[in-house]
């Protein structure tokens, strides 16, 4: 049944395209055993995602004494989860890069702080034992719905994020006062429409709640904690996670102890930086 966030984004006339190859790989990576030859004829399918996938196979970090040229030796030498989280990073740099929204935020930030996300998500996620797959995927789409509404609204829709700070329960209620919706669940029903499954698309709604409901209740909080520890590692990582007050509920419900949370935090640092080399946002488009 339709309703007024569906005509919302209906009216918007430069709405991010889905990137078929990028839901069709997250669809393949949810299935228990997933054929290599799948993954690397969907792969095949996209030359730039061929070439990325070459280039990050024979970059000084993964590199072997032989150059991989083949596809298929790529996705055995990286692995698919590997090859999943690059290939992903890719299709939403080039998601954020496209369209108008970049004349009212700066996707360059964006982006950043998606990729922060993402990591921080699948490294809690592994710590708790959950899908560090779906965590990965809904924490690197968790703020896609700014996409849609700096389409929709321009130059009011960054005035609004500048002087909310652009982040936080803050900004959510700002946009809900200002445009009816929040950019949670602007993000959650475009990935719905995109095919995205609900395991991925619910934790994008709920991204900046503080309780969460069943059956999506744990990645929820996940992807809540990735959020705000990101959003830390954005502004310097100047405060320690004890000192967030906002990450309380999150940690409380995944029961994650605070000095296990610190040294997350370092590491993403570490690996945020090994993906912005990999994808410099001056050269997406």
């Amino acid at each position: 049944m339709r309703d007024d966030l569906d005509h919302y984004i209906d009216a918007v006339e430069h709405l991010p395209t889905a990137p078929v190859v990028m839901v069709k790989l997250i669809a393949l990576f949810r299935e228990p055993e997933c054929d290599v030859d799948e993954v690397v004829n969907l792969l095949s399918v996209d030359p730039a995602l061929t070439a990325e996938v070459l280039r990050l196979c024979n970059s000084a970090h993964f590199g072997a004494d032989e150059t991989v040229v083949d596809v298929f030796d790529a996705v055995m030498r990286l692995g698919f989860y590997e090859v999943y989280r690059r290939a992903l990073a890719m299709f939403s740099l080039k998601t954020m890069s496209a369209g108008t929204a970049g004349d009212s935020i700066n996707v360059d930030e964006l982006w950043r702080h998606s990729a922060a996300t993402a990591v921080l998500s699948g490294m809690i996620a592994k710590q708790t034992g959950d899908s560090e797959g779906a965590a990965y995927t809904a924490g690197l789409l968790h703020d896609i719905g700014k996409l849609v509404l700096a389409s929709a609204e321009g130059p009011k829709y960054g005035a609004l994020l500048r002087q909310s700070g652009g982040f936080g329960r803050g900004l959510e209620a700002v946009e809900k006062a200002e445009f009816g919706f929040a950019h949670g669940a602007v993000g959650a029903r475009l990935l719905a429409r995109w095919g995205v499954p609900l395991d991925i698309s619910t934790p994008v709604s709920l991204h900046h709640d503080q309780g969460w409901p069943e059956p999506f209740a744990r990645m929820s909080a996940i992807v809540c904690l990735g959020n705000i520890a990101a959003h830390r590692l954005d502004q310097g990582a100047g405060e320690q996670p004890q000192d967030l007050p906002d990450a309380t509920p999150a940690v409380q419900a995944l029961q994650i102890p605070i000095d296990q949370l610190a040294d997350l935090v370092q590491r993403a640092e570490e690996e945020v930086a090994k993906l912005e080399g990999l994808f410099p946002v001056a050269t997406a488009k």
